[in-house]
């Protein structure tokens, strides 16, 4: 836009000098100098927006405002391969976190139900001591094995072992869900970054086109042959669709962001 509004100050000067010269319309000037000062408003207006976003940006961040900031848009990784997992996703984790819990408390249940053999010693000094026959202080050692078994709870682990098969395939299912949710917002965005694709490359020829147009155009314009109006149609144009392909480019950039943080890639 800057160079649109350049670009027409030096055609009214260019004016201004034919009408001196009596070979140009006044009309023409006037023409040049209202959307002169369209295009001042207009950028004068998005001064302001961008001064208001960069200090709402600096209060989100948390860091001081500058008005200097330049902002670029992202590259585009361009890999868009279909994903056969989402590994890199909180939520997979915790799934996996989860069943991994179920597995350690099916393992406690199991050895519960398992006979348990223990060795045990006594030591000690006593009258009497082993011999309740003998008057005398004696040391003594005890010693042995411990058999605990509770087959009574086998059906209480039965149950439990039940349960927790139930909860895992109940994660199963939510990771499923989960999964096929994923891919259609995958597809989604990668059917909106194929079409960015095209569409940027049809602005970029539509601009070329439009460019060579616009060098006619400002050649009859000079020489007298084309008005005002007709430039500056001519003109915005082309500026139109250099919009369109700065706002093509930002979409595109925006939903590759969009793909990453689906697959839970780092920005």
């Amino acid at each position: 836009m800057k160079v649109s509004y350049d670009d027409l100050n030096s055609r009214l000067k260019y004016i201004e000098s034919g009408i001196k010269n009596g070979i140009r319309l006044k009309t023409d000037a006037l023409i040049l100098n209202s959307e002169i000062i369209s295009i001042e408003k207009e950028i004068n207006e998005k001064s302001t927006n961008r001064i208001a976003l960069i200090k709402m940006l600096s209060e989100l961040l948390g860091t001081d405002y500058n008005d200097s900031y330049i902002f670029q848009i992202p590259e585009i990784s361009g890999s868009y391969a279909i994903s056969d997992d989402f590994k890199n996703r909180y939520e997979i984790k915790l799934f996996d976190s989860e069943r991994k819990k179920i597995d350690l408390i099916d393992t406690f249940n199991n050895l519960k139900t398992k006979p348990v053999v223990s060795v045990f010693g006594q030591t000690g000094y006593a009258n009497p001591a082993l011999n309740m026959f003998q008057d005398k202080f004696e040391a003594y050692l005890i010693t042995g094995f411990r058999l605990s078994w509770r087959p009574i709870d086998w059906n209480v682990n039965r149950d439990e072992i039940k349960a927790n098969a139930l909860r895992k395939k109940i994660i199963e299912n939510q990771q499923k869900i989960f999964l096929k949710n994923m891919r259609i917002n995958e597809i989604k965005i990668k059917s909106e970054i194929a079409n960015l694709s095209n569409q940027i490359s049809m602005d970029k020829e539509l601009i070329k086109i439009k460019n060579e147009i616009l060098e006619s155009v400002t050649s009859q314009f000079n020489n007298g042959v084309l008005n005002s109006t007709d430039f500056i149609t001519h003109t915005n144009s082309l500026l139109s669709a250099k919009r369109t392909l700065s706002l093509h480019l930002i979409q595109s950039a925006y939903f590759d962001i969009m793909l990453k943080t689906l697959k839970g890639e780092e920005l």
